[in-house]
């Protein structure tokens, strides 16, 4: 039995895959490219894997960014942070963005990969139960304005999916 299920979207399809460690599929997308990466997470899973995270910080591509906890990470201004450290960094058409986190993560790493130069990959690693199951899938990204949840977003498509099976059997629960 294969461990990918196929999104099938025409020109937009992607797979969804189980895999055992976020680090070594960044390893190897970071590594096909020459371009600047970003991978896009909270302060909370950074310290629950800080080696991992220190270890791919360590490539010359990889730029780890952390996001507020919660909500009010979905907002213009960490959009604005983002983009423009990727635009300080030199990031491409050819860089990807790696969201390793939940739902709030895939919403912000998602829609700042889809304003950026027009749009470019990015790669979902969710880390929540609810994210595996809704809000990784289907392309929702989007961040919320005063007057109310993800009035500002787009649906923008991952370039992958991927299941990271210790998140899949320990989901930490939602808050």
């Amino acid at each position: 039995m294969s461990n990918k299920i196929k999104v099938d979207l025409g020109n937009n399809s992607y797979n969804i895959s189980l895999i055992e460690d976020f680090k070594a599929s960044v390893v190897k997308f970071a590594s096909s490219t020459e371009s600047q990466c970003m991978l896009i997470t909270q302060e909370e899973i950074f310290n629950l894997y800080k080696s991992s995270f220190n270890e791919l910080s360590d490539l010359a591509n990889v730029n780890v960014f952390l996001i507020n906890q919660g909500e009010e990470a979905k907002s213009f201004e960490s959009i604005s942070s983002i983009v423009n450290d990727m635009a300080s960094k030199h990031f491409d058409r050819s860089s990807l963005v790696f969201a390793v986190g939940g739902g709030v993560v895939g919403d912000v790493a998602g829609f700042a990969a889809s304003i950026f130069m027009r749009g470019i990959k990015y790669i979902q690693y969710p880390t929540t139960l609810l994210a595996m199951v809704d809000s990784s899938i289907g392309g929702k990204t989007g961040i919320n304005l005063q007057s109310g949840k993800n009035l500002v977003g787009r649906i923008y498509q991952p370039l992958l999916l991927k299941l990271i099976q210790i998140f899949y059997q320990l989901c930490p629960k939602e808050k």
